[in-house]
């Protein structure tokens, strides 16, 4: 056994490590642990380990120092635990955006040995991982001519971060035997990985000598890894992630709210660059190639300020509520049916890529942060969720007051005619019980919208 995990080991850091060699490991086998200081991590390796897009692309990663500590007498059951004292990352936005790197799915697949590589790679999926210290920046590209010097990014830092197993439920376990699950219909298994964050700070920049602004501060999240992978060849399939904060709390001046509109744009080119096409990694006629990811993110608790004190008062709004639930999909190849709506001819299938964003928000009040004194209290909410009427046009199916569904679709086949007959954004928006106010007047009533913007409400 002892033999195994230190080739294990060996093997494992020397893919992530860059110029790793066996003088590098202080490896104490009777005492379970290992010990490698001040080195620097493979970009590519972590690039590809991470699922990141290669729309940013790794600079660094630098650690102080990474402890081992391996159970190596119960293996099966309790896990390989990894602890970074401090981990420096850096992300930019390429020049040019590079295929996605298939290193370690090719290393894998090259492997011999079935029973070897399952046992393997039951191990590393069981990895714990603690980091005391996290500090990473991420930079877009340059895309304003006059000012070629401003880059918007982010600046994250993290404080006593622990990365391990868990059950369906996301409940975290060290009896690593509660942790496989394998769904025998469709021939994948399934990892469930719960990673806790007790102080999270993120920051707006815009450049590496601008001075970062918070957005959120110190602030606990956790954050639930879903990873499917094939049942037979233990290679990886897809992943979704969702970030899940118990209570969010954050205000928005006007120059933030600038900041943020910026940055988000910047991120939005970043992300709707193309990927070119890599080398296909396959086995037994599958292709491995496409990433397959889905984010998603849960806000229990939260308030909003917008245009805090514009003139030195209590000017602004206030957006709090519960429940809100994001999911972003990433493109896939869909058929679209165009319809014949003239009775000519026959509905038309066209092929294009399809990414699906969803939101549904339990409840929701929108409101002034210092309304005029002439209004009447059932009037200061600006938009808000009534509860006192329970017939069915105030009751929606999952018992939430919005209920949001945008479609992008882009790379459509076919002429131009076809192309502008397929709507590059359908959305579908409803609310549920919803009282909006106009100055002094408030209309109630259950709102729907529908792709091409148009609204109405029931009174």
């Amino acid at each position: 056994m002892e033999a195994l995990v230190s080739k294990i080991l060996g093997s494992t850091l020397k893919k992530f490590i860059n110029g790793f060699n066996k003088e590098m490991l202080s490896l104490q086998i009777m005492k379970g642990t290992a010990q490698v200081k001040d080195f620097e991590l493979n970009p590519e390796a972590l690039q590809e380990l991470m699922s990141l897009p290669t729309n940013l692309e790794v600079i660094s990663a630098k650690c102080t120092e990474l402890n081992i500590k391996v159970p190596y007498m119960n293996l099966k059951r309790e896990p390989i635990t990894f602890s970074l004292e401090r981990l420096d990352l850096h992300l930019r936005e390429p020049d040019t955006v590079k295929p996605m790197p298939s290193t370690l799915a090719q290393s894998v697949i090259g492997k011999k040995g079935v029973s070897e590589k399952a046992e393997k790679m039951d191990m590393l999926r069981g990895v714990k991982l603690e980091v005391k210290e996290c500090h990473m920046t991420l930079e877009t590209m340059a895309r304003d001519p006059f000012h070629p010097e401003r880059r918007p990014g982010l600046k994250i830092d993290v404080e006593n971060m622990v990365v391990q197993s868990a059950n369906a439920k996301w409940e975290a376990v060290s009896d690593l035997t509660q942790t496989q699950f394998f769904d025998k219909e469709q021939n994948v298994g399934l990892l469930y990985k719960l990673m806790k964050i007790s102080s999270i700070t993120i920051s707006s920049i815009m450049g590496s000598g601008d001075t970062p602004v918070p957005i959120i501060e110190g602030l606990p999240i956790e954050i639930r890894i879903l990873t499917q992978f094939d049942g037979k060849t233990n290679l990886w399939k897809s992943s979704a992630l969702e970030a899940v904060f118990e209570e969010l709390n954050f205000s928005l001046t006007q120059g933030k709210w600038q900041r943020l509109a910026e940055l988000s744009l910047a991120l939005r080119d970043c992300f709707a660059r193309e990927i070119p096409a890599s080398e296909a990694v396959t086995i037994e006629g599958q292709d491995l190639r496409a990433n397959k990811l889905s984010y998603g993110l849960t806000l229990h608790r939260f308030v909003i300020e917008f245009l805090k004190g514009q003139q030195g008062g209590d000017e602004g709004f206030t957006f709090f509520g519960f429940g809100l639930s994001l999911t972003l999909s990433p493109e896939r190849l869909i058929t679209y049916i165009i319809k014949d709506l003239g009775g000519r001819g026959q509905d038309q299938p066209v092929q294009c890529w399809e990414s699906l964003m969803e939101t549904t928000v339990s409840a929701i009040t929108f409101r002034e942060r210092k309304p005029s004194a002439d209004k009447e209290p059932q009037y200061l909410r600006l938009l808000a969720q009534n509860t006192e009427k329970r017939d069915d046009a105030f009751t929606s199916e999952n018992g939430s007051l919005v209920t949001a569904r945008v479609m992008h679709r882009t790379k459509v086949e076919g002429d131009e005619a076809t192309q502008r007959r397929v709507p590059t954004v359908e959305a579908h928006v409803s609310m549920h019980g919803a009282q909006v106010v106009f100055d002094k007047a408030g209309v109630e009533g259950p709102l729907l919208v529908d792709r091409r913007g148009s609204a109405r409400a029931g009174l």
